[in-house]
């Protein structure tokens, strides 16, 4: 049998805002997301997923990922986190504008975006609501809302030092 056999690997990234799991297929990035804790996992290798983790939470997140990554998700949501992969570093969108964009509604744009499976470098963090912040990873409140605030934070400048996530 010809061809190369992808492993799934599993490590973990202790960034300001908290512990990120990432999963990666061979090369590509298949899942980010948070984790209370490392658990048994290997830390991050050096390589183009954590170079380009370090500048994002160093405050470079308009660097351009150097990496594969590929959401598994329906094709409704995979057109939501596209839309959301093209709000520029910095910025914001609502539900609701990215609903217009796509022809749906700001509900299925939010059901979507709580599902996005790659955290940070699909930015639903930069989504909000029309009346505020909305939520996050399903939350309203907590440490979830306190890494949107936070990496939006980061995003504008602010010094990732200054940024505390106790409760």
């Amino acid at each position: 049998m010809k061809g190369k056999f992808n492993i799934m690997q599993q490590s973990y990234y202790l960034s300001p805002l908290g512990c990120l799991k990432i999963n990666q297929q061979g090369k590509v990035v298949t899942q980010i997301e948070w984790q209370d804790t490392p658990h048994q996992l290997k830390e991050l290798h050096d390589g183009p997923v954590k170079q380009w983790l370090d500048g994002y939470f160093a405050g470079q997140c308009n660097a351009t990922i150097p990496f594969e990554f590929q959401p598994s998700g329906t094709l409704f949501q995979q057109r939501v986190w596209r839309q959301m992969s093209h709000i520029p570093c910095g910025a914001t969108l609502t539900y609701g504008e990215i609903a217009k964009k796509l022809r749906t509604s700001a509900q299925a744009v939010g059901n979507a975006c709580r599902t996005n499976p790659i955290a940070v470098i699909i930015p639903c963090h930069r989504v909000l609501s029309a009346s505020g912040n909305g939520g996050y990873a399903g939350q309203t409140q907590g440490i979830m809302m306190k890494r949107k605030l936070g990496m939006l934070a980061l995003e504008v400048g602010v010094d990732s030092a200054k940024i505390t996530l106790d409760e």
